[in-house]
């Protein structure tokens, strides 16, 4: 409903009811708190919810999850460097490790790698898939997710090779909201960076379709947002002004204020 005060409150409750029997609160539940003060816009509640999780015993799933959130408080803090390093960070822990500066032709490769792996018809590809069931698996595409966000701002090749990373991930072990991302975005660089805008602008619209018939609410209005950009090679100017509307409309529902405000930036831009 959107009424997280009162989500805030019942947590709060639920969490000293819990600690009062004698029993420790999970991180999972803890999550969840964190989650709530983010959306509440406490963002010093939820980072110090959400640094106490990595520091706990727990699932290194939680860890990441909690490290995720902690990297966007970065982003909303407007340190896009930091939070970067936070998902490489524990991109890490993983065992996935990205060389920070790549440069073009570790692109163009990436590029032609992942064309190969996709085929002829991207539409049959990725909609014969299936939601990922690796919970380990979903914690690294959402970190990969992230970090693909943040190194936008810092390094564009990064975000491509992350990006082509988490779509061949994707196709290996199914799809999740952070595979719709990565479609989205991969449109636009498609565009940017190798003019191929037609391609781009139907990747973007094959995530917007995946990301609506599975249902990944808390991807929805990041998987939107890059449609303004990639829809405006090939489309009319109103088009992309009502696709960058959808993108915030859906960001305010949804409580994504990150992708609210960045939709309203392209609006002005």
């Amino acid at each position: 409903t959107g009424d997280y005060v009162s989500a805030l409150r019942y947590l709060q409750f639920a969490r000293q009811l819990t600690l009062r029997s004698g029993s420790e609160c999970s991180n999972e539940f803890l999550l969840e708190e964190a989650e709530c003060e983010f959306l509440n816009g406490n963002l010093l509640s939820a980072m110090t919810l959400s640094s106490q999780i990595l520091v706990s015993p727990g699932e290194v799933t939680d860890k990441a999850e909690a490290a995720s959130l902690i990297a966007e408080i970065h982003m909303r803090r407007s340190d896009s460097q930091l939070a970067l390093e936070t998902a490489l960070a524990w991109l890490a822990v993983f065992g996935i490790q990205l060389n920070r500066y790549p440069d073009q032709a570790e692109c163009d490769a990436a590029r032609m790698l992942l064309k190969d792996d996709v085929g002829k018809n991207p539409y049959t590809r990725f909609r014969s898939l299936s939601r990922v069931s690796c919970k380990k698996t979903e914690a690294i595409m959402n970190l990969m997710a992230s970090a693909s966000t943040f190194a936008a701002f810092i390094c564009p090749r990064l975000q491509f090779l992350i990006l082509c990373k988490l779509l061949h991930l994707t196709m290996a072990r199914g799809l999740s909201g952070a595979s719709t991302l990565a479609l989205s975005w991969y449109g636009v660089v498609c565009g940017d960076q190798y003019d191929e805008y037609s391609r781009g602008f139907a990747s973007a619209l094959l995530a917007r379709e995946l990301v609506y018939k599975h249902d990944f609410v808390s991807y929805k209005a990041r998987t939107l947002l890059p449609l303004d950009q990639v829809s405006i090679w090939t489309m009319p100017l109103t088009y992309a002004i009502e696709r960058a509307k959808a993108a915030f409309d859906v960001g305010v529902e949804i409580g994504d204020r990150t992708s609210a405000c960045l939709a309203l930036r392209h609006l002005v831009m």
